[in-house]
């Protein structure tokens, strides 16, 4: 495994996100997936390893440099929560991460004058995916489940910038985080939601589209059904006290960004990726393997 000096000198080395390449291993090597992975996008392809999609996600990961994106610092955090609402919070019944965006919230003008571009802004949001799959929750099997609030959002506000953040964000996660999502709910949609739905479907695996779950006011029965009112907002239906963007998981990331723009090293280093399996961790919080 190679080391890395980390930020904030002498703290010693750290493991860097991916394993040293042996030398008859090619440059892909040292990118590969997890075996569950590949399972997945094997079943996606009908049945065989669809090599050009596993190169595919080998070359962004490598190109993107993703698998150093979390050390990297987030200065513009505190932006980027004002104006684009969102947090993990708790676990749904089946131990799933639950992740809410709240849409009506999203103002791409006040993110652009605060210094956020779409760039950036979609740089975020694969960062904060990959914090779920390599701190949050570690098992390779894990998968997220979702809620978008679509209540106060109206038509023109899923125009323009909006739509491109929207669209990329989807086509992310289908391309290269393949058979993540358990359930995703659409909570508070007005009537002309089927034209926003027109617009992001296509970006969306045939998979993923069976899990959405498109509801207008009356959500709440059908929520419920995977998460347990306790685990959410009043303003979900639940009876959680805490409110969004404070529960454990959430201020886990937050911590872990506050130690990067400090610059100090932070309590949970994700250190490998592939992530490890289920076997090699005693809970989904366990710290990183010290170096051998």
């Amino acid at each position: 495994m190679e080391t890395s000096q980390r930020r904030g000198g002498g703290m010693g080395e750290c493991i860097r996100f991916w394993p040293a390449a042996e030398p008859d291993q090619s440059a892909h090597d040292r990118f590969a997936l997890p075996r569950l992975a590949l399972l997945r996008l094997a079943l996606l392809c009908g049945a065989w390893i669809c090599s050009s999609r596993r190169r595919l996600t080998w070359t962004w990961r490598k190109e993107q440099q993703i698998n150093g994106i979390l050390e990297e610092p987030q200065e513009n955090i505190k932006v980027i929560k004002e104006h684009y609402p969102h947090a993990f919070h708790r676990r749904a019944r089946g131990g799933q991460l639950v992740y809410i965006e709240r849409l009506g919230g999203v103002d791409i003008r006040a993110l652009k004058a605060g210094g956020v571009e779409l760039d950036a802004l979609l740089r975020y949001y694969t960062k904060l995916t990959e914090f779920a799959w390599r701190v949050l929750d570690t098992r390779e099997e894990a998968k997220l489940c979702s809620i978008l609030d679509m209540r106060g959002v109206g038509l023109s506000d899923i125009t323009g910038d909006v739509k491109t953040f929207l669209t990329s964000a989807a086509s992310i996660v289908s391309s290269h985080y393949v058979e993540r999502s358990y359930k995703i709910y659409v909570i508070g949609v007005p009537r002309w939601f089927t034209i926003v739905w027109a617009i992001v479907k296509p970006f969306l695996h045939e998979n993923t589209r069976k899990k959405v779950n498109i509801l207008g006011a009356s959500f709440q029965e059908a929520l419920h059904e995977h998460v347990d009112p306790a685990n959410l907002p009043p303003d979900f239906g639940g009876t959680d006290t805490v409110e969004l963007g404070k529960a454990p998981e959430e201020q886990l990331f937050l911590s872990h960004i506050e130690a990067l723009n400090k610059e100090v090293p932070t309590e949970r280093v994700p250190v490998e990726w592939p992530p490890r399996g289920p076997l090699d961790v005693e809970d989904t919080l366990a710290p990183a393997r010290e170096n051998e």
